[in-house]
């Protein structure tokens, strides 16, 4: 906490997500249509239990928090979960309060999970468990609130421990703003913090400002900038610590890997390590995993696996991932198919697709033909004609780019056996979240209409008898629930199909059934998956719809 001007210095638990009235408003009363069920013959009311469970409040308290545990998905065309599972459990050996276990779930899913503080020796912990929520720090606003009981307090750049005295003691205005008083400190930026809190160390680029003096080897407190509307009050990158006026969240301390003018003057490389120990961070103690096993596996949000055993890619399938950016949705449909299938991911911005053109090479999804075009606007009408081209005649016949990427932009009508949709979308569902951008409720309605067009396009390109699934990570119904109802009523010609879900995730309750409010009826919202962010499974915010085309 500040005065004199000083910054806004807060924990993770204080800290108050800022959304516009109107959207909390919004999104308040699609939760609140949830409290009851509606079957047409009689209205339940739910329990209070639940209906704490399904309020808006307790969804954005989750939000802020990282889920307690990392899902990396296997890529089955250049390795075996058993072989992911052994080399995994090796490289984090050294990390005692760390298991890595097989999903109960889907055979090429593999989750790291803290082992429980009381019971470290355990081996049958799960991502669900409520004890991996505890975190030591999550209510402080900085190292000075918790001083290692073990004396590990600050050190120098050797490591070596420093006397007890307060490195700034003779500061007083430092310790009137809020700052630590032991350890110099650092403010990243707010994507930089959210990756922090999922495990990530600190790459140079992420960090905004910083104490003068800052050394390599040298233990630092790290701060989360959290954005301010008012100019003024922006951060600019390089600035001084005693020149920052913003809002930061504490995160927990770190090792500094070069000095603060490197930090600064660096183009890329890691700036800050953070610490492994639950009493030096906030949120569990995740590891990082930049570049680990990247051939072998990559990470994935649990509800997001879903999306591609739902969709159940088979040999010889042509398949269309109309949003594929940064690609890891398209990389497992190929994973699953072992690269038996012809699979076309496109975006609209070529940069993206260059990014993903590398994932692709990297885990030798090979059947996989990368394209920048506008999904919105990609199909050619008049299907059945004498000469149409079946997409590998279109991609056959396709120019090289200087870029390396075929220049096709549209295929005909019912040209896919499958395809996948997971258009841009709010994103009010990602975890964790120290900032929401929509600033109003007009901003926040224009991504399901948006997201329409896409639809329409999806529903000319599918095949009759062909499925697609339909999926966002936002929590806002009319993104989920109501377009799954725009899609029923505008395209009478496809019908909702069940996702069938892993008997251990129905256990866990792992993916709830559609909100109310929509249009849909009880059998409807049973077909399609719901994940809440303060939902047991712990997961982030997710929707995943079924659609199959029937004529």
């Amino acid at each position: 906490m500040s005065t004199n001007g000083g910054p806004f210095i807060c924990s993770l638990q204080s800290l108050e997500i800022h959304l516009n009235d109107e959207i909390r408003q919004h999104l308040s009363d699609q939760y609140s249509s949830h409290l009851t069920i509606d079957d047409g013959n009689h209205t339940e009311e739910k329990t209070q239990k639940e209906s704490r469970d399904c309020s808006l409040g307790a969804i954005f308290s989750a939000m802020k928090r990282p889920p307690a545990f990392t899902t990396c998905r296997v890529n089955l065309i250049r390795s075996s979960r058993e072989e992911v599972l052994s080399e995994l459990q090796n490289l984090l050996s050294h990390i005692p309060q760390l298991e890595v276990v097989e999903d109960a779930g889907f055979s090429d899913i593999i989750n790291i999970v803290p082992k429980a503080q009381d019971d470290c020796d355990s081996q049958s912990k799960n991502p669900d468990d409520k004890g991996y929520q505890k975190t030591t720090l999550s209510n402080s606003t900085g190292p000075d609130d918790h001083e290692n009981d073990e004396g590990g307090g600050r050190t120098n750049a050797k490591g070596e421990a420093e006397t007890s005295n307060s490195m700034f003691h003779h500061w007083q205005s430092r310790k009137e703003q809020g700052w630590s008083m032991n350890y110099r400190s650092v403010v990243c930026d707010r994507f930089c913090g959210e990756a922090v809190l999922r495990g990530s160390d600190i790459f140079v680029k992420g960090i905004l400002a910083a104490d003068t003096n800052i050394q390599a080897g040298e233990k630092v407190a790290v701060y989360a900038d959290i954005p301010q509307k008012i100019e003024s009050q922006k951060v600019l990158r390089g600035m001084k610590l005693d020149q920052y006026r913003g809002r930061c969240v504490y995160l927990g301390l770190g090792r500094a890997e070069c000095s603060r003018n490197e930090i600064f003057s660096k183009a890329q490389g890691v700036g800050i390590i953070m610490s492994l120990d639950p009493k030096d961070r906030v949120g569990p103690p995740l590891p990082p995993l930049y570049g680990v096993l990247p051939n072998k596996m990559m990470l994935q949000n649990l509800p997001s696996v879903l999306v591609g055993h739902a969709l159940n890619p088979r040999p010889n399938d042509v398949i269309l991932d109309m949003c594929s950016a940064p690609g890891g949705k398209a990389s497992h449909l190929a994973s699953l198919v072992r690269n038996q299938a012809l699979i076309v991911a496109c975006d609209k911005s070529k940069k993206k697709v260059m990014a993903a053109k590398e994932l692709f090479a990297r885990m030798g999804a090979s059947c996989i033909i990368p394209l920048a075009l506008d999904a919105t606007n990609c199909c050619i009408g008049n299907v059945g004609n004498v000469g149409d081209k079946n997409v590998q005649q279109i991609i056959a016949e396709g120019q090289v780019g200087k870029e390396g990427l075929k220049e096709i932009k549209k295929f005909y009508e019912k040209s896919f056996d499958k395809i996948l949709l997971d258009p841009p979308c709010s994103a009010l569902g990602l975890r964790p979240k120290l900032f929401i951008a929509q600033e109003t409720l007009k901003e926040l309605q224009k991504h399901a209409e948006y997201q329409r067009k896409f639809v329409e396009q999806a529903v000319k390109l599918l095949k009759v008898g062909g499925y697609m699934t339909y999926s966002t990570c936002t929590i806002n119904g009319d993104e989920n629930e109501g377009m799954v109802s725009h899609i029923l009523r505008a395209h009478p010609c496809m019908e909702l199909m069940p996702i069938e879900l892993p008997n251990a995730w129905r256990q866990k309750n792992i993916g709830r059934r559609g909100l109310n409010g929509f249009g849909l009826s009880t059998n409807e919202l049973d077909c399609v998956r719901r994940f809440e962010p303060n939902g047991t499974a712990d997961t982030m915010g997710f929707f995943v719809a079924l659609f199959r085309k029937r004529f």
